[in-house]
């Protein structure tokens, strides 16, 4: 294989490997969107643990008060 792409290389150096660099485009596309979506599902979690958390804070302090 090595030995093809030298000959290519000598017999047309300018249009040799000239690949439209495009081929993975809408892979890398989706990939990126995939990584995303896994992210912002990871940032909903995050989110939804401190709210829940800060409700459950503000509930306690709201009993506190009314008790005194």
């Amino acid at each position: 294989m090595l030995s093809k792409w030298k000959l290519e290389y000598k017999e047309k150096s300018q249009t040799a490997f000239s690949g439209n660099g495009n081929i993975n485009k809408p892979e890398a596309k989706l990939a990126e969107s995939e990584r995303l979506i896994g992210q912002l599902y990871a940032e909903n979690a995050f989110l939804k643990k401190v709210f829940s958390s800060l409700e459950n804070k503000l509930q306690e302090h709201q009993k506190q008060i009314e008790g005194t």
